[in-house]
């Protein structure tokens, strides 16, 4: 008895925090606003950046070796300009 109150009391509370799938749009319906012949090329926009979103929740939410090599990079560069920043103002106060 103890053990089938348990098991019914685990089972409900996984069923109450599991998440439904979200509900995929048509194939036909636009996903934003703007196309990419409207972007001017600009990577970091709104709907590019919501293009590459819906492009990782499509691949499992993984990015490909490309894109964390670039994120990496990024993150690289923008901790060095902070290190830079820190150290030429401990500089310029002496």
């Amino acid at each position: 008895m103890k053990l089938l109150l348990t098991a019914s009391v685990i089972l409900a509370t996984s069923i109450a925090f599991a998440q439904a799938p979200t509900p995929q749009p048509p194939a036909s319906a636009p996903t934003a606003p703007f196309t990419s012949s409207t972007l001017s090329g600009n990577p970091h926009s709104i709907p590019n950046r919501k293009e590459n979103q819906q492009d990782r929740i499509a691949s499992g939410g993984r990015l490909i070796v490309s894109q964390r090599a670039s994120i990496n990079q990024r993150q690289n560069r923008a901790s060095g300009q902070i290190y830079r920043q820190k150290h030429n103002a401990s500089r310029q106060r002496s």
